[in-house]
């Protein structure tokens, strides 16, 4: 442990834009310049476990590096300040006029002579900081200061309150100020814990509903909710669970809702996750074990992968919880409800659904920032290796058969194992082709496109072929352009939408025959300008045959048999397939591991 001198030596360092000499230190410390040498020796030795070190240079004096003050400035920094550190009173005018806010804020009154007891202060400092107070409620909030029979109190709104209190505590930068203000809102660390647990989680909450909070935003929210926490008497403490998960999720739900109207857009079981993780739960129940399998199973390639690159995972049991609620989560589970037989299905198609949870693995965990496409290709080739290892069938459609032929091959070489391959001529063959456990090659130029507009002629009525006609045409325009997400999935996302939008979401359109559309959709998704396409095709669960499909997820495909046996499709060029092997390598697609 550091002493306080020591403590105090940090915090002057962290205070610092530039180098600082010893002399100067040594001077602030009232120490010599010997001390001073030795105290760093302890310091360096202190934080050596966490990769942190003072640097010291003869001629300019010592610093941190900016990396070192960002690790400080984390959970670090607040851990050694209450180890070292009284917060239990006020020691200037700054913090008595804080102190004396919070204890009014609270419900409390002071007379003159408690609060001169209290902060060991004359009348006349108390006069002044009593002034400091009231131009501060002035110029933040129109709040005033009250007295009545020689005390002191404050009326305000509940909204008013947090405002006011998560604003000054957010506005603090400063480690000390914000751990201190810790102490005088809770007596103790409970709140200032909270806040810790919030802030690396707010953002992945706030992902949800596509907002992006910036780092002052971030601590202005985990402070607002934890002082709302804690007076509405929730007895939050970071070594008890939480007595009731349901209480807390339906506490956040309000609170975040009007925080934020986006909020709305999440249910029960999003806030009933965020309530276990502030219990220190696992985040997920035990019959979710599928997730906590496939989590594992995804970071476990996700790692293997960023190894191969030169990059580490940070943490990977929390990347597996993280990724575990990541695939329980609402926003990969909704569905579009079709014509009166009620047919339901998903429209994430896998790549969308693994894209995010891959690039959160390397971009969040590795700390790592890479271009589109190479995004686009790791996200790939964790997919294929994931799929590959079930696939048993080769289903080659229409008749490039020599394209498909050396792409057999090369798959072939990489499962070391040959495999069936089953010729298909066309849209209406492959619905009845075996599908489970198969790759799906297509060839389809884009001269094939008329045949598409011909089975559109099939599907609607005439006042709807130009609607389609349009939206097939401005897509293709597009050329398969990539999308938010980075990755080519965009690309699948962005089709789906459109041509499901089209054909049922808008009411004068008539449903056609459900075998008929997806023989379309799965041709159409074959045109890509000027490349052929690949396509990676594995069964997934329906509805009573869970249990026959070890490899759980859901899909907008669905195709024109009995059971309605849902599909995923993995689109990309040849030129992305050869790509993606520049970071993957043989063994990595098919060890299955």
């Amino acid at each position: 442990m550091l002493s306080r001198r020591q403590t105090e030596l940090v915090l002057l360092m962290l205070n610092r834009a530039d180098y600082i000499i010893g002399h100067e230190i040594a001077d602030i410390l009232n120490v010599t310049g010997r001390t001073v040498r030795s105290d760093i020796r302890e310091i360096n030795d202190y934080f050596k476990e966490y990769g942190i070190g003072i640097k010291a240079d003869v001629k300019k004096g010592y610093c941190f590096s900016e990396e070192d003050i960002q690790k400080l400035h984390s959970d670090l920094i607040f851990d050694l300040l209450a180890e070292n550190m009284d917060f239990d009173y006020p020691e200037n005018s700054n913090e008595r006029v804080i102190w004396i806010l919070f204890g009014l804020l609270f419900g409390n009154t002071y007379s003159n002579e408690e609060l001169e007891d209290l902060l060991y202060v004359s009348t006349t400092v108390l006069r002044k900081d009593l002034l400091a107070l009231n131009y501060l409620l002035d110029s933040k909030t129109g709040i005033r200061l009250n007295r009545e029979k020689d005390r002191y109190y404050i009326k305000a709104e509940e909204s008013q309150i947090r405002d006011l209190i998560s604003g000054i505590y957010t506005q603090r930068s400063n480690p000390v100020l914000q751990t201190k203000y810790s102490y005088f809102i809770s007596g103790d660390s409970s709140f200032r814990d909270m806040v810790k647990v919030l802030c690396p989680l707010i953002p992945e909450f706030a992902e949800i509903i596509h907002q992006k909070l910036s780092g002052e935003g971030i601590r202005s929210f985990a402070a607002d909710i934890a002082l709302s926490w804690h007076r509405c008497d929730q007895g939050f403490r970071m070594d008890e669970q939480a007595e009731n998960d349901d209480d807390t999720a339906a506490f956040l739900k309000d609170f975040l809702e009007q925080k934020l109207p986006e909020f709305q857009k999440l249910d029960r079981n999003d806030y009933l996750w965020l309530s276990r993780r502030l219990a220190g739960k696992d985040g997920f129940e035990a019959a979710d074990d599928e997730y906590a399998a496939l989590s594992s199973t995804i970071v476990r390639k996700a790692e293997s992968l960023l190894e191969r690159i030169g990059y580490q995972l940070k943490d990977r049991a929390v990347m597996i919880r993280t990724v575990s609620a990541i695939l329980r989560r609402k926003k990969y589970r909704e569905y579009y409800v079709l014509d009166n037989r009620k047919t339901v299905f998903s429209y994430a198609p896998v790549p969308f659904y693994f894209s995010s949870v891959f690039r959160y693995c390397i971009e969040s965990m590795a700390k790592v920032r890479l271009n589109s496409t190479d995004t686009a290709s790791l996200t790939l080739a964790l997919q294929l290796s994931l799929v590959y290892p079930r696939i048993r069938t080769v289903i080659v459609t229409n008749d490039n058969s020599n394209t498909a032929d050396v792409i057999c091959k090369k798959i072939e070489r990489h499962f070391g194992r040959s495999l069936d391959i089953a010729g298909v001529q066309s849209a209406y063959e492959f619905s009845y082709a075996p599908i489970k456990s198969s790759l799906v090659i297509s060839t389809v130029p884009l001269e094939s496109y008329g045949r598409n507009e011909i089975l559109i002629d099939r599907l609607c009525s005439d006042e709807s072929i130009e609607k389609i006609r349009g939206s097939l045409r401005k897509f293709r325009r597009q050329n398969f352009a990539v999308h938010d997400e980075g990755t080519l999935s965009g690309t699948l996302e962005s089709a789906m939408h459109i041509l499901l939008e089209k054909l049922y979401a808008e009411k004068e359109i008539g449903c056609p025959d459900i075998g008929y559309v997806n023989e379309h959709l799965m041709e159409y998704l074959m045109i890509r300008t000027g490349e052929n396409c690949l396509y990676l095709c594995v069964p997934l669960i329906s509805a009573g045959h869970s249990k026959q499909f070890d490899f759980v997820l859901e899909t907008p495909f669905v195709f024109h048999d009995a059971q309605y046996t849902n599909a995923s499709f993995f689109v990309f060029s040849r030129n992305d397939y050869e790509h993606i092997y520049q970071f993957a390598g043989n063994d990595f697609l098919t060890d299955g591991k």
